[in-house]
């Protein structure tokens, strides 16, 4: 009995320490694809711009817009991400296929990796 109790204990201990880890969008991200309108696909660099963001432990992180920086909070959803800059601006991101994606002002999908 007394074994039994200690091995539940432990048991319980791996699965409490094995859930207490970083969320798997912690990271930096970058944009590697985006596919406009018509869906053809394009280099981010064609666009002339680069976004790129670290997600940092306890909601916070960096989001970077053509070399200017800015802090973040985000948050996980239940399809992905949501980046919160001071302001009130914010960006929902999608979780597909390991890439978070999301669609800007001119019906672009940029899509994200993990870098």
């Amino acid at each position: 009995m007394k074994k039994t109790f200690i091995a539940l204990c432990v048991i319980t201990m791996l699965f409490v320490f094995a859930s207490c880890g970083g969320s798997s969008y912690e990271g930096n991200w970058e944009a590697t694809d985006v596919m406009s309108p018509a869906q053809i696909h394009m280099d981010p660099t064609m666009t002339g711009s680069s976004l790129e963001f670290e997600l940092a432990s306890e909601g916070k992180g960096t989001m970077t817009l053509n070399g200017a920086s800015v802090d973040i909070t985000w948050t996980e959803t239940d399809t992905g991400v949501k980046l919160d800059q001071e302001g009130g601006h914010t960006l929902d991101l999608t979780s597909e296929d390991g890439k978070l994606t999301m669609v800007d002002a001119n019906g672009n999908t940029i899509y994200f990796e993990k870098q």
